[in-house]
């Protein structure tokens, strides 16, 4: 019976142990699954910085551009009253020219 008794243990341990495994492999798969959702989390909020950040950009770029636009049109305007290089600039000289 001792060895009965003796083999009885072993298998009983031999269960706890792999319980044990189990239970360690079972929590850090839970643990990497937590990590992974994490970095997903961190990652969309720098994703949604990163978006807000270029809808900034080309707001700053589009009301530049209408800057621009309007002293191109400002100084195509000035520039239609100046007369051309080497004509002098007196009011018989643009009746000719």
């Amino acid at each position: 019976m001792g060895q009965l008794a003796r083999w009885s243990s072993i298998g009983r341990a031999s269960r706890e142990f792999v319980l044990i495994v189990v239970g360690v492999l079972v929590a850090l798969s839970a643990d990497q699954w937590r990590e992974e959702q994490n970095r997903r989390k961190v990652e969309r909020a720098h994703l949604s910085a990163i978006r807000a950040d270029a809808e900034a950009a080309i707001t700053i770029v589009e009301g530049l551009r209408s800057i621009e636009q309007r002293r191109l049109e400002a100084n195509e305007i000035l520039l239609a009253d100046v007369p051309p290089a080497g004509v002098p600039s007196d009011s018989l000289s643009r009746v000719l020219f």
